[in-house]
């Protein structure tokens, strides 16, 4: 029963309003698409492909240093000076992909001050932000969602799009673990 449990949370948090980050299926180009920085690697390839897609105007990644940071230099192998989840992240899909976002906020370090810290940065650059794209870990994507929907102006639209949706076996195994899964027990 534990298997069929996980996969039951897995489809409730990993929320994914559209079936692929495309123009076609967004019906259209989103004002920013946003990488959080408490994702996982597969979370930067996938955001790339966003990007690569042209699925929004503006790029942006948010991530200061926090719980996860650690663990994310080291899925990057990124040994370098101590860098935030931003920067890392940053880094990372300049070096693999020679793509630059736009936008780094590198100063959150939680969920809620990645909400807040993001829609800050955004209205400070006078960036318009009708249509956001939310790139989070599976774990963290309905917590994203529902932060946004607070403190985000009304009439704000947010698609969702969990970096990742890993199901496990009845062995308690990953099916198809993605670059960089966190370990089950995280």
């Amino acid at each position: 029963m534990t298997a069929p449990s996980i996969n039951t949370i897995v489809d409730f948090l990993a929320r994914r309003d559209v079936p692929e980050l495309t123009t076609a299926a967004l019906d259209g180009v989103a004002d920013v698409a946003i990488l959080f920085g408490g994702s996982i690697r597969a979370g930067a390839d996938m955001f790339a492909a966003a990007m690569q897609a042209g699925v929004a105007k503006r790029y942006m990644i948010v991530g200061g240093e926090g719980h996860t940071t650690d663990a994310l230099r080291a899925t990057l192998q990124d040994d370098e000076a101590p860098q935030t989840e931003a920067a890392l992240f940053d880094r990372y899909l300049r070096r693999r992909y020679g793509l630059a976002v736009d936008l780094l906020e590198q100063e959150s370090t939680n969920c809620g001050n990645n909400v807040t810290n993001a829609l800050a940065l955004l209205r400070y650059q006078g960036i318009p932000h009708n249509r956001l794209i939310l790139v989070q870990d599976a774990t963290m994507q309905l917590r994203m969602d529902a932060g946004f929907r607070r403190h985000a102006e009304p009439g704000t639209r947010i698609v969702n799009y969990a970096a990742y949706r890993t199901f496990v076996n009845d062995d308690l195994r990953y099916i198809n673990p993605p670059a960089g899964m966190w370990p089950l027990d995280r």
